[in-house]
């Protein structure tokens, strides 16, 4: 038995284990600092890195400037358009309002409204009418005949578009 022990420790242990009972307290000196150096550098690593942190020294954004400050878009436009004219100023009639506008089974239809508080002979109102996708499929006249001052009159027109689905308008005539 003591030599089937003997093989198994040679091989458990390869030879490592120490032949001294008391081997741990006959130490040399350079022994003992080395193992307490072995174990407190990396405790002391990691209590320091815990302190920078608690410190803020890894906060990066007291170090970072402030941000700068947006610009409104006035600004945008007077940097992007710096020769631009304010004075522009599109004439449209404003005499004819379109209140709505359907546009949908081969034909368009709405209402209109006089803005005005005299009497129109005669108007005509263009749309160009889009698809579903928003590609051009054609544009459409709407006439109307004696419009009362601040009274609407709905429309309905047919359109030969039947892949039309909306409509925008593109002029305004009145008489």
């Amino acid at each position: 038995m003591k030599r089937l022990r003997q093989i198994f420790e040679s091989i458990f242990y390869a030879g490592l284990k120490p032949r001294d009972p008391f081997y741990l307290s006959n130490r040399t000196t350079g022994q003992r600092i080395r193992l307490a150096a072995l174990i407190a550098i990396p405790f002391l690593a990691v209590l320091g890195g815990v302190a920078l942190a608690a410190m803020g020294y890894f906060d990066t954004s007291s170090r970072l400037p402030p941000p700068a400050k947006p610009l409104s878009n006035a600004e945008i436009a007077a940097k992007m358009l710096p020769d631009l004219n304010k004075d522009i100023r599109i004439e449209t009639n404003q005499d004819l309002q379109v209140l709505d506008v359907v546009v949908g089974r081969g034909r368009i239809s709405g209402s209109v409204k006089n803005a005005t508080t005299r009497v129109i002979g005669g108007a005509e109102v263009i749309f160009e009418l889009t698809n579903a996708r928003g590609s051009r499929v054609g544009a459409v006249s709407c006439r109307f005949a004696r419009l009362a001052p601040g009274s609407s009159t709905p429309f309905l027109n047919p359109i030969a578009q039947t892949d039309a689905a909306y409509a925008v308008v593109r002029e305004v005539h009145s008489q």
